[in-house]
């Protein structure tokens, strides 16, 4: 079988999956408790690496093969046309992984004298993606046939990493991007009071979306007030129209770059999200970051846009010198301000006024099964507002978690 590996051509970066890696040992192995070793360690790994609730290992090989980033896969997620000399050679490697996700794991377990393991037997009744392994599991199906459908499936859904999560990271240490797979999953409905603000974002970023014509934006104001629930509430509202959001930290500024070329060729649409940037006056990092954004002699793509919040209108900090009449604005001032210029968009988002954020203790309290008499949950709403000196949509919602925790 390790032979048969090596005769891969387009999937050939399925032999680094630790599943793959762990199956080479268990065949090439040739005393049986090293064999019933890697056997176990194989398991391990496809449990390890599932994605699915239905963990087995013809589940995972599928898997593989769709997570696979080869040049068959990203030409049929972008689109684009095959050429017949690029179909036979996929067509041989999918020979190759049809034998795989066939072994004839009942007679090995026999063998081997190992208790049938449901990761091996399980019924593909409970799988997703039914079609395709329907096809897989059928020896008298073509292999041209099954590159056909798996092209089709990939055109709808893409491929890799992105293809099945939404939210992203960069991963310092690997120099890469992993999957955040936990996330909060705000929506715009739960953000009370900032109609204006959400439909500016909406608009930008459905244009940006459907057309690929969009702008950089600013979510500025005070702490507290919806700029990071907004920006998250967008991955939630329009992920399945292919958006998907990689937050960076401010110390992260340099993996942009790199970012960009992972992402330039892919059909997805890609916000980089900053959460809290800001800049202190000593520091020049902001002269690297207003390039990026827009200013750079190499052209940004049209599929990624970068969103930033920040409590900094124009997210460095000035100086009481700086602050002159606009005559006599420094240089180093100007050079500040035009920071902000490279935001096509700009959103503020104010403190809510106390009408505004009772409405919002009111709603949200009500929204979490809170039935206390109006007139009481104010006057709570009064205390944690002073307490925190804060009445912002985060105090609100704070004070709501409070109660239900206590009532």
């Amino acid at each position: 079988m390790q032979d048969i590996f090596n005769e891969l051509l387009i999937f050939r970066n399925i032999q680094q999956n630790p599943v793959i890696d762990q199956f080479r040992k268990f065949t090439t192995a040739r005393e049986i408790p090293h064999k019933v070793e890697h056997l176990f360690q194989m398991q391990y790994e496809i449990v390890r690496i599932s994605r699915k609730k239905a963990i087995s290992w013809r589940e995972t090989i599928l898997d593989i093969l769709l997570m696979d980033e080869n040049l068959f896969t990203l030409k049929c997620e972008r689109g684009e046309a095959i050429d017949e000399n690029l179909l036979a050679l996929v067509a041989g490697d999918i020979h190759i992984i049809r034998n795989l996700y066939n072994y004839d794991w009942v007679t090995i377990l026999e063998e081997l004298s190992v208790n049938r393991s449901t990761v091996f037997t399980l019924d593909t009744e409970e799988f997703e993606n039914i079609d395709l392994h329907s096809l897989l599991a059928n020896n008298n199906i073509g292999e041209r046939f099954i590159v056909k459908e798996l092209s089709n499936y990939i055109r709808e859904n893409g491929t890799g990493l992105f293809s099945k999560e939404s939210v992203f990271k960069w991963d310092d240490v690997n120099q890469c991007l992993s999957e955040i797979k936990e996330f909060d999953r705000v929506r715009f409905e739960d953000l009370i009071g900032y109609e204006r603000q959400t439909k500016a974002l909406k608009e930008n970023t459905l244009s940006f979306i459907d057309r690929g014509k969009g702008n950089n934006v600013l979510l500025y104001g005070q702490r507290g007030t919806g700029k990071s629930s907004s920006v998250k509430a967008l991955v939630n509202e329009y992920a399945h129209k292919g958006l998907r959001v990689i937050e960076l930290k401010k110390g992260q500024l340099d993996a942009i770059a790199p970012i960009i070329e992972i992402t330039r060729h892919r059909d997805f649409k890609f916000i980089l999200f900053i959460d809290d940037l800001s800049f202190e006056e000593f520091e020049t990092d902001y002269k690297k970051f207003k390039a990026i954004v827009e200013g750079s002699f190499e052209k940004k793509p049209n599929n990624v846009l970068i969103y930033v919040t920040s409590n900094r209108h124009h997210l460095i900090r000035e100086t009481f010198k700086e602050r002159e009449e606009d005559v006599n604005i420094s240089e180093t001032t100007q050079e500040k301000l035009s920071l902000f210029d490279r935001f096509g968009l700009a959103i503020l988002y104010e403190q809510p006024k106390d009408d505004l954020y009772n409405e919002m203790v009111i709603k949200l309290a009500r929204r979490n099964g809170i039935k206390l008499p109006e007139k009481e949950l104010l006057q709570l709403a009064n205390e944690w507002k002073v307490s925190k000196a804060s009445k912002s949509g985060r105090a609100a919602q704070q004070l709501v978690d409070s109660l239900s925790f206590t009532l």
